[in-house]
């Protein structure tokens, strides 16, 4: 059902506006809806890969509800870990253009 969900969303996103590369999801429901997972977050979804961000506390839970995102742990207590994770996957990935939900 999720791999189906994220067709159906990389169709509306990306096929729709092809210099986008890259959508972050915030919003917990918007998050819950696109990969399963129940926890805090954040998911960065491009047009190959899933990603998603969570701490520590969250880890094991995110392995089990969202198989198909590539989990990533910031450090927790750490500020702007999550953003610097997330940062990290842009450079990585070489990311020009990314999107993200209005709320």
């Amino acid at each position: 059902m999720i791999k189906d969900r994220l067709k159906i969303f990389r169709e509306n996103v990306f096929k729709k506006n092809k210099d986008i590369e890259g959508f972050l999801v915030f919003n917990y429901k918007n998050l819950t809806y696109l990969s399963d997972f129940d926890g805090e977050g954040l998911a960065l979804i491009t047009k190959g890969d899933n990603f998603l961000i969570t701490d520590s506390r969250y880890t094991e839970q995110a392995q089990k509800e969202s198989p198909d995102f590539k989990i990533i742990t910031e450090k927790l207590k750490q500020k702007n870990s999550r953003i610097e994770a997330l940062n990290k996957i842009i450079k990585k990935k070489k990311l020009k253009k990314i999107t993200f939900e209005s709320s």
